[in-house]
């Protein structure tokens, strides 16, 4: 028997099973199997089978009653087995069902290279199918391809922001310095200068209200990243037109994140002094008026950053006794990050600190790519 599926936008014909699966009728599809419904039925405008449409509505009861009539596991139009759509469903039940009774593998890749715990990302509570999958034996450092990088678990959850969904693949054993992460083989060798660590991906991924996705989560997960390997003080990409790369914490300031900027600095291992690839430090930037940042070079003075004395100098030496008369007051107002330009120099200052930047290769050709 056939009838349409009316609610769609265009209509198709569907069995009697297919609806009672879709629609989560565990008893009416014991019924209609006990009396002789085709178990794969006749595939929907998708090519979904009766088990994979329960499996992709959360079905749990109705997934495993068609599964344990021997309804097909793998739907190969679409490259994955039931266990990846499990996964994605975040059916723990089904889950073990479908590794002890039926033997699926659980680091069994679809057509795409993901395992069942990349799946697990979409579903709606990562972080348990996680530690379910974990008791199996999965390996959380497993790779998958997108276009041409080799990305982990780990590294996709930091960088969507999912960062309750990190610290669970953590807490399985996943590598918190992402060594697995890089170029796919036979991949331009220039392209490493994009390459992302978990790290940096979890320091720039946007805090959320939503639950796992909060600011206290992802300091949390910053925190646990380090304690555990995660370099603070790696080269990154800075600005790959110009091939400047620089510490990360570099990155951070110039994209205005001061909050994390500062949460790595609380980790007492940032080498803040780090030079870049031109050889200036963060709080050199952070002085140039092109573009600094002041509140931002006063939060690196006070935990420690050192004044480099070429900067100081080409922004304050002058013959003029004016300047020189206005040294003393730029220098403390400039420090605290409150430039008074009218009560110390005025442009005369300002100049300086804008002739110093240029020295450093921060001149204004950059500064049209700052971050709103």
């Amino acid at each position: 028997m056939f009838m349409t599926e009316a609610h769609q936008s265009v209509p198709f014909l569907v069995t009697a099973l297919y609806v009672a699966a879709s629609r989560g009728h565990p008893d009416v599809v014991s019924f209609l199997l006990d009396h002789g419904a085709d178990i794969d039925g006749v595939p929907d405008c998708r090519l979904r089978t009766p088990v994979f449409i329960s499996l992709l509505s959360r079905e749990a009861e109705t997934s495993m009653v068609l599964l344990r009539h021997g309804a097909r596991l793998e739907c190969p139009e679409f490259g994955i087995n039931a266990l990846h759509q499990a996964a994605a469903a975040g059916l723990a039940d089904v889950i073990t069902y479908l590794i002890e009774e039926k033997g699926i593998d659980v680091n069994e890749v679809d057509s795409n290279g993901d395992t069942p715990l990349i799946h697990s990302l979409l579903s709606p509570s990562p972080e348990t199918v996680i530690g379910h999958l974990a008791r199996y034996g999965v390996n959380v450092n497993q790779t998958t391809t997108i276009d041409t990088w080799r990305m982990t678990a780990l590294s996709m959850a930091c960088e969507d922001g999912m960062f309750s969904t990190a610290l669970a693949l953590l807490k399985a054993g996943a590598d918190a310095t992402g060594e697995a992460d890089g170029l796919v083989e036979g991949a331009d060798p220039a392209l490493r200068i994009y390459e992302q660590k978990p790290l940096e991906l979890a320091l720039l991924a946007r805090a959320k209200q939503t639950s796992g996705r909060t600011a206290t989560r992802k300091q949390r997960l910053v925190h646990r990243l380090i304690s555990l390997g995660a370099d603070p003080n790696a080269q990154v990409c800075i600005s790959a037109r110009c091939n400047w790369t620089g510490p990360l914490l570099l990155k951070l300031v110039r994209s205005r994140l001061r909050w994390e900027a500062e949460m790595l600095l609380s980790s007492a291992v940032v080498q803040i002094d780090q030079l870049d690839s031109n050889g200036a430090t963060t709080l050199s930037w952070t002085l140039s008026t092109c573009h600094g940042d002041p509140v931002m070079a006063s939060i690196l003075l006070r935990r420690g950053a050192k004044p480099d004395e070429d900067v100081m100098r080409a922004m304050f030496l002058d013959t003029g006794t004016e300047i020189a008369d206005s040294v003393s007051c730029a220098v403390f107002t400039l420090l605290l990050g409150r430039v008074e330009e009218s009560r110390c120099g005025g442009g005369q200052i300002s100049a300086r600190v804008t002739q110093a930047g240029r020295a450093y290769g921060y001149g204004d050709a950059e500064a049209g790519n700052q971050p709103d």
